[in-house]
């Protein structure tokens, strides 16, 4: 009796095993087959944002376009139309055409829905603790910033604009300011001061200078655009992490270090510089003529009146006092220029933060052709500078004994040495 009980008993427990061993198998059949489901589910949310994000990156990209048109614009009028003593027909043409760009009332909306959707799924907690979702909580936050400062920003636009557009003068002709070539000639010269009272009024500075403070708004669209194509990258390779390229695309660089792109295309690096001019008697020198963007090229033509002038760059910073920037990493400047005739001789110019206005920068003569060329100039080729801290990373200096020069740059960057 004992042995066969002994063996019902051996059987029952191998029995007993072999039905845990199938209920555990089951069960982790079960558990491969929802972690597969959830993973499945998880890529399908991400494929959604990923639409998402490519959808907005399009919207940032003609919306980044728009805005720095209008910087450019703003800018022009202040540096060559603000304070003249007359004007002509261009220049109020021009100022009407900054003036109705400045009142354009531009929005992003990012679409969410698949963000949202994933939030409310029940997988978001898979991307715990992975730098995808450090991405996009990171992506969504300067969707954030962008979307309530320009909400802030358009609602300031709008009541300057209602008022500006409220105070036109009533005592002249209706179609003066916007077409103001159909006045007779001396009709015109007797209304410069009533151009240059608009042109120069409270109203209107505030109206086209509030442009010139979002360069900070132009970096939150280039963090943008930067987060979501590492974020694309990332959904179309299937990685949850980072990798060496992604991370050099948008890690966070020293807020100190100057930016190597100062032009491109003819387009001044509008989210870290701007784009000044002196002379030696003071504002006026350049006309709406002497900055032209033309062909992806900046024309730049000084008239030979004054003793000396020059078009400057300098740093867009929050520091007090005289704003600079660390260039110590590059090497090397390089410009890509070309004459109006050939045979220009011009003169680039850096200067530190410490070097006095009353006395000739740092400088490197540069002799043009007629054609684009690449120059490209040793830093160690002007005088002693401090690459720490460089207020002017780049200047065009001009002289009246060299007389009239006009000249196109189509690039300027610093370089380093690999």
């Amino acid at each position: 009796m004992k042995a066969q009980f002994r063996k019902y008993t051996s059987y029952a427990i191998v029995e007993m095993a072999l039905i845990i061993v199938g209920i555990l198998v089951a069960l982790q059949i079960n558990n491969w087959n929802t972690e597969r489901r959830d993973e499945a589910t998880l890529q399908s949310y991400l494929g959604s944002i990923a639409r998402n994000v490519r959808a907005d990156l399009t919207k940032v990209r003609s919306l980044h376009a728009e805005r720095e048109e209008a910087m450019f614009n703003a800018m022009r009028v202040d540096g060559t139309i603000s304070n003249r003593a007359s004007l002509d027909v261009d220049d109020i043409f021009f100022f009407n055409k900054a003036a109705t760009s400045a009142q354009d009332r531009l929005y992003f909306r990012a679409d969410k829905s698949g963000y949202e959707a994933l939030k409310s799924s029940g997988v978001l907690d898979r991307l715990q603790g992975r730098d995808i979702e450090t991405l996009l909580s990171d992506y969504y936050d300067t969707v954030s910033w962008i979307e309530n400062y320009e909400k802030d920003f358009n609602e300031v636009i709008r009541e300057i604009a209602l008022r500006f557009n409220i105070d036109m003068p009533s005592d002249i002709e209706s179609y003066a300011f916007f077409n103001p070539s159909a006045l007779a000639p001396q009709r015109f010269e007797a209304l410069q001061p009533v151009f240059s009272q608009r042109i120069n009024g409270p109203l209107a500075r505030a109206l086209i200078l509030s442009h010139l403070g979002n360069y900070e708004l132009l970096r939150q669209y280039g963090k943008l655009l930067a987060l979501g194509h590492a974020y694309n990258r990332m959904v179309e390779v299937g990685s949850m992490e980072f990798d060496a390229a992604i991370l050099d695309e948008i890690r966070d660089r020293d807020v100190r270090a100057g930016d190597s792109t100062i032009i491109e295309a003819g387009r001044l690096n509008l989210r870290t510089y701007f784009l000044g001019q002196a002379s030696s008697i003071g504002g006026g020198t350049f006309g709406l003529d002497s900055v032209q963007l033309s062909e992806n090229s900046l024309r730049l033509a000084y008239d030979g009146g004054p003793e000396w002038a020059t078009f400057y760059v300098s740093p867009l910073t929050i520091e007090e006092g005289r704003a600079s920037l660390d260039y110590s990493r590059f090497d090397r400047l390089v410009l890509e220029l070309k004459g109006d005739v050939g045979g220009e001789t011009i003169t680039v110019a850096i200067k530190d933060r410490e070097g006095r206005d009353d006395e000739a920068p740092p400088s490197v003569d540069v002799t043009l052709g007629d054609t684009w060329q690449i120059y490209e100039i040793e830093l160690a080729s002007f005088p002693p500078v401090d690459l720490d801290a460089l207020h002017v990373p780049i200047s065009f200096v001009f002289a009246r004994d060299r007389g009239p020069v006009a000249f196109l740059v189509r690039s300027a960057r610093y370089v380093a040495s690999q």
